[in-house]
């Protein structure tokens, strides 16, 4: 696999998608942090106070996965010879898990370094502040429970492009799938909610991180196993879309006589 991903890690870094989402995201930090009046900011925040807030507004990295997944995975389904080379040459398995190690790390990676530019700006500026006993103890705490819903994120992106291809359909399923717990009003499968909830980490309850990471570990496995399955039966040049309705049928029937149905009781002769 390691040549896999030095493989994709160099298409990848030969386009200039990469470079403008690290410009992009450079720039949102320096002028988040130079200019006291962004975002709502009332007053300058010293290093710390900065650390703090951008763990509270973590969710905002929901925008960032899902270009790091089209940039990294996108790729192949845009040039048919590149995506023929690696099919040829790889398993899909392997295809399919070294675009989600790829684009996580990138993701966790382009995360820190947004986390610890800003907080390095500011603090050349303003001073670190004053830091309360258990401080780094508290932000560590709170950004190891968020990386696991980062990673989910990057599970997610990474397996509707493989699943749909077009950037167009990626974009409207991704931001559909984030949308739609909120108004239907289930919290607990709220990935945005979640998040916003992680920085409470240290005030919330064992049930509640336990549900928050219950949620990242089980889009993981979900979109990582039935993103695999279909990149292989894609193979056989099965639509997209006739997979997934395959597969709600198959849940649906799962759900409906092994989870929701009664048991029977055997009738007397």
């Amino acid at each position: 696999m390691r040549d896999l991903l030095i493989k994709s890690l160099g298409r990848l870094f030969s386009t200039m998608g990469i470079y403008v989402t690290m410009f992009v995201l450079f720039m949102v930090s320096t002028l988040i942090v130079t200019t006291e009046a962004s975002v709502g900011i009332s007053r300058a925040y010293t290093g710390a106070e900065t650390l703090r807030h951008i763990l509270i507004g973590m969710s905002n990295m929901v925008y960032l996965k899902l270009p790091l997944a089209i940039l990294v995975s996108g790729a192949m389904f845009a040039d048919s010879t590149f995506q023929k080379e690696l099919t040829s040459k790889f398993s899909r398995t392997k295809i399919y898990l070294s675009h989600l190690v790829l684009s996580s790390a990138l993701g966790i990676i382009f995360t820190v370094t947004f986390t610890v530019w800003s907080v390095a700006l500011s603090t050349s500026l303003r001073g670190l502040g004053s830091i309360s006993q258990g401080f780094w103890l508290e932000m560590f705490s709170i950004f190891g429970v968020q990386i696991i819903i980062l990673l989910a994120l990057s599970a997610l992106a990474t397996f509707l492009v493989y699943a749909f291809k077009r950037t167009s359909i990626v974009v409207g399923m991704y931001f559909a799938l984030l949308i739609a717990p909120r108004l239907m009003n289930m919290r607990e499968l709220d990935i945005a909610y979640n998040m916003v909830l992680t920085a409470q980490v240290p005030t919330l309850y064992l049930y509640q991180i336990f549900q928050i990471l219950s949620l990242g570990a089980g889009i993981i496995v979900f979109t990582t196993l039935f993103g695999i399955m279909l990149f292989k039966l894609s193979a056989y040049k099965l639509n997209a879309i006739a997979i997934v309705h395959m597969i709600y049928c198959l849940v649906a029937y799962v759900l409906k006589n092994l989870v929701f149905g009664k048991p029977q009781q055997n009738q007397a002769l």
